[in-house]
C-alpha cells in the first residue's frame, strides 16, 4: 500500500511515523493483522480503493483514537460499545480489541527484550574493548616512565664520563669517613662540578609520576659539610642521590678499588635505588616490575630481576651490602648507605 505513494508522500508518512511512536505501534499492529496473507501462494487482487479507504481510516483513528472512531462512510463500524472491537467493512477483515491488546503486550515485551539484549551486547563490547585497550594504555604509560628514567641515566652517564676524563679514568670516589662517606655523595659532587643540568636528572620518572612526592633536591657539598645537626645530616644522606643508587666499587684482596671507567658491559654503575622490603632488594621505582641499570660502558638495560646473569645487583657475592669481593662483583647501594659498614642481608 505504501508503495503506491509517490516519493513526497512516502517521506511525509515516514516523518509522521518517526515523530509519533503511536503511529509506529499502529503500523506494526496493521502488519501483524495482515501477516496471514503472507502464506497465500496464489496472488490476490487488491480491492479497488483499498489504499484510499485505509488512509482515511488511519487519519480518522488518529484524530479520535482507534477505539473511539465512529463512522460508516469509510467502512469503519463499531461492533459493540462494550467490546470496543472494530470491523472494516467490505473486506471481511476483523480485529478484536482483545487480540490487539495481546499483540501490544507481546510487542512491549519484545521491545524490552531487545533493549536488554542491546544493553548486554553493549556492556560486553565495552568490556572486551576495555580489556584490550586499558592494558595497552597502561603498558604505554609504563614504557614512557621507563624511557624517561633511561634518559636521566644517560645524562648522568655523560656527567660521570666527563668527570672520569678529568680524574684519570676514575668515577666519583666515595670517602671512607666524614660527612660525605655515604654512597649518595657522588650526586653533590657532580652537581657542584656543573656536570648536570639540574636536580631533576636524579629523579626517576616512575617514582615521580606514581607518587605525590616533592621534587628531588640535591644538597651541595658545602651544605653537607656545614651542617652540625645529626638529623639534618641524616636527611641529606637519605635524599642526596635522588632515586638512584651508585656502585660501591670492590675489593682487590685487602685493597679497596673505587668505581673506574673500564668500559665493561657486565658491570652496573648506576641503577634504580633498591628497597630493603623487596625480594633481592629489588627497586620499587617502577612498581617493583624491574629496574633500569646503567652499565659501565654506557648501555642501559631494564632488568626484570635484581640480577645481571648470576651477579646480584644490590648485594655482593656474600649476600651483604658491601663493596664487591672481586672486580666482577658489582654492588649498587642506596644513597644513605655508609661505606664499609655491613647492612644485614635481605631475608
Amino acid at each position: 500500500m505504501l508503495g503506491a505513494l509517490d516519493a513526497e508522500e512516502q517521506g511525509q508518512v515516514q516523518n509522521a511515523i518517526d515523530s509519533d511512536p503511536r503511529l509506529e505501534e499502529q503500523l506494526l499492529a496493521l502488519k501483524y493483522s495482515l501477516s496471514p496473507l503472507e502464506v497465500i501462494e496464489r496472488p490476490v487482487a487488491v480491492p479497488t480503493g483499498l489504499a484510499r479507504r485505509t488512509c482515511q481510516i488511519i487519519a480518522m483513528a488518529e484524530r479520535h483514537g482507534i477505539n473511539g472512531a465512529k463512522t460508516n462512510g469509510a467502512g469503519l463500524v463499531p461492533r459493540s460499545e462494550s467490546q470496543g472491537s472494530l470491523i472494516v467493512g467490505g473486506n471481511g477483515i476483523e480485529e478484536s480489541s482483545a487480540r490487539m491488546s495481546s499483540f501490544r503486550e507481546r510487542l512491549a515485551i519484545r521491545r524490552s527484550r531487545f533493549s536488554f539484549v542491546d544493553f548486554v551486547v553493549a556492556i560486553t563490547a565495552a568490556t572486551i574493548i576495555g580489556a584490550l585497550i586499558f592494558p595497552a594504555l597502561l603498558l604505554s604509560r609504563f614504557d614512557q616512565r621507563v624511557t624517561g628514567c633511561q634518559s636521566n641515566l644517560t645524562t648522568l652517564y655523560r656527567a660521570l664520563g666527563t668527570y672520569a676524563e678529568n680524574h684519570d679514568g676514575n668515577f666519583v670516589s666515595i670517602p671512607t669517613y666524614g660527612k660525605m662517606s655515604n654512597v649518595g655523595s657522588f650526586a653533590p659532587v657532580l652537581k657542584d662540578s656543573g656536570l648536570v643540568p639540574d636536580d631533576s636528572v636524579f629523579a626517576c620518572t616512575g617514582v615521580s609520576a606514581a607518587n605525590n612526592l616533592p621534587p628531588v633536591h640535591i644538597p651541595s657539598c658545602k651544605q653537607i659539610m656545614a651542617t652540625d645537626c645529626p638529623k639534618q645530616l641524616g636527611y641529606y644522606r637519605q635524599c642526596m642521590a635522588g632515586h638512584y643508587g651508585y656502585s660501591m666499587g670492590y675489593f682487590r684482596g685487602t685493597e679497596y678499588v673505587s668505581p673506574c671507567d673500564q668500559g665493561r658491559a657486565n658491570i652496573v654503575l648506576l641503577a634504580d635505588s633498591p628497597s630493603c622490603n623487596m625480594p633481592g632488594r629489588a627497586s620499587k621505582n617502577h612498581g617493583g616490575l624491574g629496574q633500569n641499570c646503567l652499565m659501565e660502558n654506557g648501555q642501559i638495560l631494564f632488568l626484570r630481576e635484581p640480577a645481571f646473569g648470576e651477579d646480584l645487583i644490590y648485594m655482593n657475592e656474600l649476600n651483604v651490602v658491601l663493596p664487591g669481593v672481586n672486580d666482577r662483583d658489582s654492588v649498587i647501594a642506596p644513597s644513605h648507605v655508609p661505606m664499609f659498614v655491613q647492612v644485614a642481608p635481605n631475608r
